[in-house]
This record gives structure tokens, sequence and C-alpha cells, in this order.
């Protein structure tokens, strides 16, 4: 464990600061817990999310939500519904929204300009088709949506759009590797700098037994 700790300390790299955060936000409890490396497990109800070819894996219809409530007001709701298409595919939707509301404003002089809001939401739709034990494929495609009010006179809204491509295999028995390209000609239109930078996951998943799963992860940003 301590091995593994130096490891992600020494290769860790900058990634924030930059447009999209909401899309490299963990959407439920245990993609946190695990260090949202799940692009090669199997995760019950937010599959899309961390690779969209595990969607079509699933057996059945899953549903799931969940909330964070965050310091400074921040909120954040996920709701996902999938189901199965057979004979071997997928297909999901799902919609998130981060935001803040009622945060007292105030200029250089302290003078009260109103009440602060931001959000920061978008909806996906996912597909997966399953070409047998050694690969599956999947896309998402989102529609992003950003609305902030600086003061109660003064807003500001754009929106725009990205894609991700998975894959995933299970080569062995208890084996499996996945890879996700997230982010893929994502960009706001607000202006020119508002491009989303692109980023390349891989990893590994490996259950020697039913009570340990290991899991390697790497993330590429594209900056």
């Amino acid at each position: 464990i301590l091995i593994f700790l130096i490891f992600s300390t020494l290769f860790c790299d900058y990634g924030g600061g930059y447009p999209g955060a909401i899309l490299r936000t963990s959407t439920n409890a245990r993609e946190i817990s695990l260090s949202n490396s799940l692009v090669s497990t199997y995760n019950i109800g937010f599959n899309a999310f961390a690779n969209p070819a595990l969607i079509s894996h699933l057996d059945e219809i899953e549903a799931s939500s969940s909330l964070f409530s965050l310091p400074s007001k921040i909120n954040m709701q996920v709701i996902s519904i999938s189901r199965n298409l057979p004979p071997k595919a997928g297909a999901g939707i799902s919609f998130i929204r981060l935001g803040t509301n009622n945060l007292i404003g105030l200029n250089y002089s302290e003078q009260n300009t109103g009440s602060l809001d931001y959000s920061d939401s978008y909806v996906m739709m996912s597909f997966g088709l399953n070409f047998g034990k050694y690969l599956s494929l999947g896309v998402n495609g989102k529609a992003l949506f950003q609305e902030s009010s600086i003061s109660s006179t003064e807003s500001i809204a754009s929106n725009g759009t990205s894609f991700d491509v998975g894959l995933f295999s299970s080569p062995f028995n208890n084996l499996n590797l996945g890879l996700k390209i997230d982010n893929m000609f994502g960009k706001y239109n607000l202006d020119e700098n508002n491009n989303i930078p692109r980023r390349i996951i891989s990893g590994v998943s490996y259950r020697p037994n039913n009570n340990m799963l290991i899991l390697i992860q790497y993330e590429f940003i594209d900056l």
C-alpha cells in the first residue's frame, strides 16, 4: 500500500482549472471510495460514467441516483437509467447537475450585489455493443449546460457538446481491461478558449477471490 501511495504522489499531474470540471467529477460513493478507478470493473447503476462499453453487459434495467451535499451550499444530483438491448447491446440516459445558489455577492467596496447562483449540468446518452468475451465497445454523447448569475441583473450562460468512446475486455477469468477516451471534441460555446481537455483513461481490474478487488488505473490529460 505504501508503494502505491508513493507512486501515486510522484506521478500525479496537474488537471484542474480547465473547462469541463463536471465531466471529471465522481458520480457515486463507490467511485469516490475507489479513487475514480472503475474504467475496468462493473459498477451497478453507474457503468456509463466509468466506461460506456460496460452497459452492453446488462441483464436487466438498472436505475440509480446520487445526492451530494457539499460545503458553500454546493449540491450535486445524479440520475441514470440503463437497460439491455437483446441480444448483445445496452443503452442508457443520465443527468447530472452540480451547482450552488443564494450566495451573498460583494463588490470591492463590500456593497451587496445580490445573490450569486451557478449551475453546471449535462444530459448523456449512452450505447454499448458486446462482441463477445474479448471486446465490448461503447459511446457517450453529452449535451452540456452552464449558467451563472454574477449579480441580480447580470447572468452568463453557455452550452456545448462532448463525446466519449470506451473499450472493455475480459481476456482471462477475473481479469478485466478497460480503456476510455473521455471528452473527444468537447467544447463550450462561450468563447474560443473553452475547449475541454481530452482524457485517455486505461485500467486493469483483478479479483483473486470474492473478498478482494485490485484496481490499477492511469489517466492522461491532453492539455
